[in-house]
């Protein structure tokens, strides 16, 4: 590695005014985290002294140290972070999570992220930042492993108390043969009976909301999704339109669920209606997905309501799930359609959460 004053670009950053800003260099000298700079062809020109700190090695020792058990050397993970024209015109914002093997022997998980130099138009080389996320890893996988043992702590015990849901709503049914002639209690039985099914309700409800933000959103097409959503709820009489081209969103794995729901809402609450239809536009950066219905609308009065958990006769939770599901990825829903002309539900898709 040469001199690392004498290759290194003087580029001045965190200036203010007229006073002069500070240079890489600088700035490595005082960071925790390890700095590297390559040049035009990805050789390393600086490594900031923390590298003793995070790997063992002293700076000019780094680009051929040996880091894992595969022989990749410093250099090399200095140049996988800023390989490429494609790197060179943007920064890393997601990072890059590589397992290193110090000079002791034990392991650290880094985070790296790669940025380009420029200086007078012309690229200059890469700046990469390295940081020890090793201790969050650590705090990820111990808390994978208590969400592991809850949800199955959870699931144990759902099975069990919907087993005894099961077994009184038996006996209801046969109650109710045997108090055909005794309305009085008959009406009693039936309250009984109301109560049992949102007991039935609410311990199905856990089931899905425990899945919620379990695993990580990832992009998805409408139209599979829609397809998957249709198959769970029957239509008679009715048919799905569907005008979304090759559009993607960017959400919970549970999107499937958040599009059954609406579906489930139309074929309960929407009366006699023939079509449902699925569109999508774009309004600025936003795309718009619209869930439309030709049944009997949604009243002013409850168009927000309807997103409450149990709001309704039947105590669902379909739309306040919706709601949830899409929330994870910084989407929106809200209805928007006129009472008596079908109900109209706009999901809204902030910029990066769309493709086509």
């Amino acid at each position: 590695m040469p001199d690392q004053d004498e290759d290194l670009p003087q580029i001045p950053i965190l200036s203010g005014g007229d006073e002069p800003g500070w240079t890489i260099r600088q700035i490595g000298e005082h960071c925790t985290d390890l700095i590297l700079v390559t040049d035009r062809d990805g050789e390393i020109i600086y490594v900031s002294p923390s590298s003793m700190t995070l790997v063992g090695y002293a700076p000019e020792e780094f680009p051929g140290a040996v880091l894992d058990d595969n022989q990749i050397t410093g250099r090399e993970i200095a140049r996988r972070a800023g390989d490429g024209e494609e790197e060179r015109e943007r920064v890393h914002e997601a990072g890059r999570e590589i397992r290193v093997r110090k000079r002791d022997g034990a392991y650290a998980t880094l985070d790296i992220r790669g940025s380009p130099l420029y200086a007078g138009g012309a690229f200059q080389g890469t700046l990469v930042i390295a940081r020890n996320v090793t201790h969050l890893k650590r705090e990820e996988e111990r808390l994978r492993d208590v969400n592991k043992r809850l949800a199955l702590l959870s699931s144990v015990t759902r099975h069990d108390i919907l087993n005894q849901v099961a077994v009184l709503v038996g006996y209801i049914e046969l109650l109710g043969e045997d108090l055909e002639d005794r309305p009085e209690l008959a009406d009693v039985l039936k309250i009984i009976e109301t109560a049992t099914r949102k007991i039935e309700q609410q311990i199905t409800f856990t089931r899905d909301y425990e899945k919620l933000g379990i695993m990580a959103p990832c992009w998805q097409s409408v139209r599979d999704v829609l397809g998957i959503a249709i198959g769970f709820r029957r239509i008679d009489g009715a048919e799905v339109l569907i005008s979304t081209g090759t559009l993607e969103v960017y959400a919970d794995p549970m999107l499937h669920k958040a599009f059954s729901s609406l579906i489930d809402n139309a074929v309960r609450h929407a009366g006699a209606f023939t079509t449902i239809s699925v569109t999508f536009r774009t309004e600025g950066p936003e795309g718009i997905i619209t869930f439309r219905d030709n049944g009997v609308g949604v009243p002013d009065a409850i168009k927000e309501r309807i997103f409450s958990r149990g709001f309704g006769s039947d105590a669902g939770f379909g739309l306040y799930l919706t709601r949830e599901i899409l929330d994870i990825t910084g989407i929106s829903i809200a209805e928007r359609g006129e009472a008596g002309k079908g109900a109209c539900f706009e999901i809204r898709l902030p910029e990066g959460t769309w493709r086509c």
